[in-house]
């Protein structure tokens, strides 16, 4: 006996007897609950068909099968949805259909409940196992803490934060947490304790919100134009928002606003390890790696200290992102150079982010500025902090492509702080590059977002940290910072001319710095010494002395400069990189071109002819910076000048009534008449200024007003 079913629905539990052909009809094994379906002879399931089955759990009688006695032939769709709440784990494996003599299939799975798992014929039987994508767990609530158990969406009591992490962390293999929860607008997570540390291969992928958008605008149109709606939130406990801890690997954070946690939004432990050679994060969600580079741990696309507009701040959050050391075992991606990937850390109380372990990068950020990269929100120390003994291989930027700038800004210390300091012979920082940021200015390139200092380094006595460098794009843009562009602090160093800590600053763009360009020593501008024997951060590396101009030199009509430094062999190691730059006020601004002072040359002046034609104004002065073979880099070239009051008029003056104060400013040394901005004090009966702008066709002189 053969039965045919062409529409409606065969289900149940028990045997039929004969054969089963089903062409266009559903067969559904047990009723309410998983049930066993029986064929005593052949089964056939066409193209048109579908086998829809429950899972509840892995003992029989806990997910819905189909036993046949004879030979199967099962085409069609697959349709496999949850019951009782039940999540599969990695290694379980479901017979939907046996056969007792034979089995053919091409059936695919249609509806799935569990995502990573697929139908795949095994033998004689069609079985449901994961194939090795990613187990998906979805948040539908923000309640806290739920009842331990990451229900179906539509069952139970949902899923919440904490369970989908909890059921991640437990299932050995890759994991995505989504979000699907009820409601227009912001959702709101604040747990009532802290959250369980990620302990697997997690993707939390917050732009999964219906409603959600990523960001789109690249580094050169502007901040961010996304949408974020899942807030993780501390203001109910203690402690950091997530934690990525032992054993994790590929770890990926995108797309959430965090804020007001006690401790950090995010932190990276350094019981962090990533297996031996990880593949790509965001590759296996579907998504480009960052770079191309291999990578453990990605914090991506998210609001980190702010509200979720990006424009204030909801309370009080110590740090943004800490990444603790000494050691991390992997990559660690804080923003990854996408548009998508671009983090907002911004308004935390203490640091925005804080590196204490090896092979980090920073790509792409915003840190310390509102959404719009214009306006300061700034970290209530330093953007960025790098801190600890024995850290190397940081890089923070990129150069190009021009989507892995840092916009650093608005912070109330500094934009970058440096601070290690080893009881012995270590490296500090070694390696770590800075490069293509923008340190105090805008997302635009032109708005002043003003930092304290633009790059601290508050102590480093090992190891070598390049800021900037002269190929394309890796250049920093360090402006209008209310101190100095790059300052060291006074410390003490350590250990030979090759150990010692140094910084090669190299290709950057200076302008409007309140204090100088480059200040070793925090001590202000610092001449040179004779033979350079001083001390001190980069060895108090003497700058160059451009003594001669030479315009439309003959038969090139080109610009020859004459310059040497005073640098003996025994304390610079040759040859030295002289890099010539034009000057706004006394930094430099624009790169005009690079010579090699060579040791045979130790001592002596040379010309140099600038490449290409470049147009001079009467204003403009070029300066220059000096870096030896160990990398370390000079200030910028200073001109003595010397300043006196010629004349005031009337004199004696009236008490209360103005006069005026001549001002004649001479050069001592170097090629370029004196200009820039003159400020003439008083103090009596109160203190009071007066200033003016000095231009060559001033003859060096000029005069601004006082009152009597």
């Amino acid at each position: 006996m053969t039965g045919q079913f062409d529409v409606g629905t065969l289900s149940g539990n028990g045997q039929i007897l004969g054969d089963v052909n089903v062409n266009g009809a559903s067969v559904q094994p047990g009723t309410v609950s998983p049930g066993l379906l029986s064929i005593s002879g052949n089964y056939v399931q066409t193209a048109s068909s579908t086998l829809d089955v429950d899972i509840g759990g892995v003992a029989p009688g806990q997910f819905d099968q189909l036993q046949v006695g004879g030979s199967a032939t099962v085409d069609g769709t697959v349709n496999v949805a949850q019951f009782g709440g039940f999540t599969p784990m990695p290694a379980d494996v479901f017979p939907l259909v046996v056969a007792g003599v034979s089995l053919s299939s091409s059936a695919t799975v249609g509806a799935n409940a569990f995502p990573g798992f697929d139908v795949q014929q095994n033998g004689n039987a069609l079985e449901f196992v994961n194939v090795g994508g990613p187990m998906v767990f979805e948040v539908t609530t923000t309640a806290d803490p739920g009842d331990g158990v990451c229900d179906l969406s539509g069952t139970g009591d949902g899923c919440t934060l904490r369970e989908a992490i909890d059921a991640a962390n437990a299932n050995v293999g890759p994991d995505m947490i989504t979000f699907n929860i009820v409601g227009a607008g912001v959702q709101t997570i604040a747990p009532l304790s802290p959250l369980p540390p990620i302990t697997d291969e997690t993707f939390i992928d917050g732009l999964s919100q219906p409603g959600a958008l990523g960001n789109t605008n690249p580094a050169d149109m502007g901040g961010f134009n996304g949408t974020l709606l899942i807030e993780l939130s501390g203001q109910n406990t203690a402690g950091d928002g997530l934690v990525i801890d032992a054993a994790s690997n590929e770890v990926i954070v995108l797309g959430l606003v965090i804020n007001r946690w006690s401790g950090a939004g995010v932190r990276v432990n350094s019981t962090f390890v990533a297996e031996e050679a990880p593949s790509r994060p965001r590759a296996f969600a579907g998504l480009r790696a960052p770079n191309g580079v291999t990578a453990t741990a990605n914090i991506v696309g998210n609001y980190i200290g702010t509200s979720a507009d990006g424009l204030s701040v909801p309370g009080p959050q110590m740090n943004g992102v800490v990444v603790a050391g000494p050691a991390i075992n992997g990559t660690v991606f804080i923003g990854d150079g996408l548009p998508d990937g671009r983090n907002l850390i911004s308004g935390n109380v203490d640091h925005g982010v804080v590196i204490s372990a090896d092979d980090v990068r920073l790509l792409g950020n915003l840190v310390g500025t509102d959404a719009t990269g214009l306006a300061p929100l700034g970290n209530g120390r330093r953007g960025v902090h790098l801190v600890g003994d024995n850290v190397v291989g940081v890089r923070i930027g990129g150069g190009m492509p021009a989507s892995d700038r840092n916009i650093i800004g608005g912070n109330t210390e500094d934009g970058i702080g440096l601070q290690c300091a080893p009881a012995g012979v270590d490296v500090c920082f070694d390696g770590s590059v800075i490069i293509g940021n923008y340190i105090g200015v805008g997302v635009d390139g032109n708005t002043p977002v003003p930092n304290a200092n633009g790059v601290n380094f508050v102590e480093m006595t090992f190891g070598v940290v390049q800021v900037g460098t002269l190929s394309g794009g890796e250049g920093n843009k360090i402006e209008f910072n209310a101190g100095a562009g790059v300052l060291s602090a006074p410390f003490a160093v350590m250990g030979t001319e090759v150990q010692e800590g140094r910084a090669t600053i190299s290709g950057n763009v200076f302008m409007s710095n309140g204090g100088p360009a480059i200040d070793l020593g925090a001590d202000g501008r610092t001449g040179n010494d004779a033979g350079d024997s001083d001390a001190g951060f980069n060895n108090g590396q003497n700058f160059p002395a451009i003594t001669n101009i030479l315009f439309n030199t003959p038969g090139t009509d080109q610009v020859t400069l004459e310059y040497s430094v005073d640098s003996l062999i025994t304390e610079s190691l040759y040859p030295l990189q002289v890099e010539f730059y034009r000057a706004s006020g006394d930094e430099g601004f624009e790169l005009l071109g690079t010579d090699f002072y060579l040791q045979a040359e130790a001592g002596m002046t040379k010309q140099f002819l600038l490449p290409g034609t470049p147009i001079f104004a009467p204003e403009d002065v070029v300066i220059a910076t000096a870096t030896d073979a160990n990398g370390k880099t000079s200030e910028f070239t200073f001109f003595d000048v010397a300043v006196a009051i010629t004349n005031d008029t009337p004199d004696p003056s009236i008490l209360g009534d103005p006069y005026t104060v001549e001002v004649t400013v001479t050069k001592i040394n170097g090629p370029f008449t004196p200009v820039g901005q003159v400020v003439v004090a008083d103090g009596e009966p109160l203190p009071q200024t007066c200033g003016f702008a000095l231009v060559v066709a001033d003859g060096g002189v000029g005069s601004c007003m006082l009152s009597s």
